[in-house]
């Protein structure tokens, strides 16, 4: 079982106990919609910008690990906006178990 981060269960300080990530589904409603259009538009789209030669963020991580040729390109904040989303599309694997080959 995976634990959530930070897994505080046993601390006799704690008041908020972290889920961890499988522990809650959106089955219906507001949030269920939301993620369906994240997980369908919002991050599909992201992959498409962000690892593109538009927004150059994959782009100039392979450059800094030697991969690729070239400079830096694309606005400053584009590495942290590739790490976000790296960061959406494991939520959103971790939740559907499918594989989205799209980005």
């Amino acid at each position: 079982m995976k634990q959530a981060t930070p897994a505080n269960t046993n601390s006799p300080y704690t008041q908020l106990i972290s889920m961890n990530i499988g522990d809650c589904q959106w089955t219906t409603g507001f949030w269920a919609d939301k993620f369906e259009l994240c997980a369908n538009a919002m991050v599909p789209y992201m992959g498409d910008v962000l690892c593109g030669d538009v927004g150059h963020a994959l782009n100039n991580f392979k450059i800094a690990a030697g991969e690729k040729e070239g400079k830096h390109q694309g606005m400053f904040w584009h590495d942290g906006d590739f790490y976000k989303f790296m960061e959406a599309k494991i939520y959103v694997y971790a939740h559907t178990k499918k594989q989205r080959t799209s980005y």
